[in-house]
């Protein structure tokens, strides 16, 4: 990555993820908006999942599973495609807003995320994160991606291993997670006692 480009996507913190404080505050805001169910959902699911954009605005009816409670996850840009679990709140938030988008016009669209214009776009995507960070009255600006970064940085830091979280994130190159495992605050813990 360019340096300059590399800057950008760094926040003043020096960081490019948010915390778990910060990201209970950020899907919280996230369910107070004109159209809070879908919101709260789209958020949630990308940091779940730590979907990027394409993949989240990409996800279709068909993908899920209520019954057993699993997703497709289905990964672009060459990563891994996985069948992963859906968390409890994840399923309570994908019932309301399957029952909330059942009285839509286009409720037979095979995408999950619809807007006022239909299936939901990048653009909406960048928009509402700029919006709920700052409905949140987080101090630094949020962009799309960083809710991947805070999957990985969470699960590193909940001490899984590298492996798993590469195949979590569709990873094909081990490269590209080390950066989360690397800098998890959980591999120093006990160094001194």
């Amino acid at each position: 990555m360019p340096k300059n480009r590399a800057k950008d996507t760094v926040d003043r913190r020096g960081k490019d993820f948010l915390t778990d404080a910060e990201m209970h505050r950020f899907l919280e805001a996230a369910r107070h908006g004109r159209h809070g169910i879908r919101d709260y959902l789209l958020m949630l699911m990308t940091y779940r999942h730590g979907l990027r954009v394409s993949e989240a605005v990409d996800l279709r009816l068909k993908d899920l599973d209520l019954d057993t409670s699993r997703m497709y996850v289905r990964r672009k840009k060459g990563s891994l495609s996985t069948h992963q679990p859906l968390e409890g709140d994840e399923v309570r938030a994908l019932r309301a807003w399957l029952r909330e988008r059942a009285q839509r016009a286009d409720a037979r669209s095979s995408y999950l995320f619809l807007s006022e214009r239909g299936p939901m776009t990048r653009q909406a995507v960048n928009y509402l994160t700029t919006e709920i960070s700052r409905r949140a009255k987080l101090r630094f600006h949020v962009y799309p991606h960083m809710l991947r970064h805070s999957t990985g940085y969470y699960l590193a830091n909940r001490g899984y291993d590298t492996c798993l979280v590469q195949d979590y994130l569709g990873h094909k190159n081990i490269m590209h997670t080390v950066r989360y495992t690397r800098t998890a605050a959980v591999r120093f813990e006990g160094l001194w006692r």
